[in-house]
């Protein structure tokens, strides 16, 4: 028997604090970390059905997801979402689909 996963995505929150040190342009120090549904300052979560790590680089967030099931497991592109320091939430895009599309709501 197969089955479908639907991965809360929209609850998996990143927090990004930037810092600078002193008066003149300096570069900021970022620090990230997982903060729901669990603490990870390695950005892993994992349960007894999926492992998902987390990497940030200055221009995107990249994700590898392992399936730990037998089944088979579906990613809802059109429903995920992740939520900025500010607040605001922001589409997910599949790289591996068209980067020009705009996710629609159901």
């Amino acid at each position: 028997m197969s089955r479908n996963m639907h991965l809360p995505f929209a609850l998996l929150l990143l927090l990004i604090t930037a810092g600078c040190t002193g008066i003149e342009k300096a570069p900021a120090e970022h620090t990230t970390r997982l903060i729901k549904p669990i603490v990870s300052d390695e950005l892993v979560f994992e349960d007894e059905d999926i492992r998902l790590r987390f990497t940030v680089t200055r221009k995107h967030i990249d994700f590898t997801l392992w399936n730990k099931t037998q089944g088979p497991i579906s990613v809802i592109w059109d429903e995920v979402q992740f939520r900025d320091p500010e607040g605001e939430t922001h589409w997910v895009l599949n790289t591996q689909e068209d980067p020009h599309r705009v996710p629609t709501k159901a």
